[in-house]
């Protein structure tokens, strides 16, 4: 099952607004995705060539919250084998994209 990071909801940070980097170190001790409309995770993900965690990554013009939370669901499951092994997931209003990690 995928787990997503998120900023308000581990234990483990004691202040509301964790820099990107302790994120992405707390998503990779959890085992959880990072789920995001940033692109720095995905940047940071890439440049440090970070074999974990993976970040899905929606890039969308417009949504309501039940068409974003549909696609959520949908994405995580039609995506969840590239997921667990380790990938950038971009999702735009036309297509999806799948980056192996780590990016070289």
């Amino acid at each position: 099952m995928i787990k997503a990071a998120t900023r308000s909801t581990s234990a483990n940070w004691d202040y509301s607004d964790p820099p990107d980097a302790e994120i992405l170190r707390q998503a990779e001790a959890d085992a959880r995705v990072v789920v995001t409309f940033d692109l720095d995770f995905s940047r940071l993900v890439a440049l440090q060539r970070l074999a974990r965690p993976s970040v899905l990554v929606f890039r969308l013009d417009e949504f309501t919250t039940a068409g974003l939370n549909a696609l959520l669901f949908a994405t995580l499951e039609s995506y969840q084998s590239e997921l667990d092994a380790g990938a950038i997931v971009t999702v735009e209003s036309a297509r999806v994209r799948v980056r192996k990690l780590p990016v070289w």
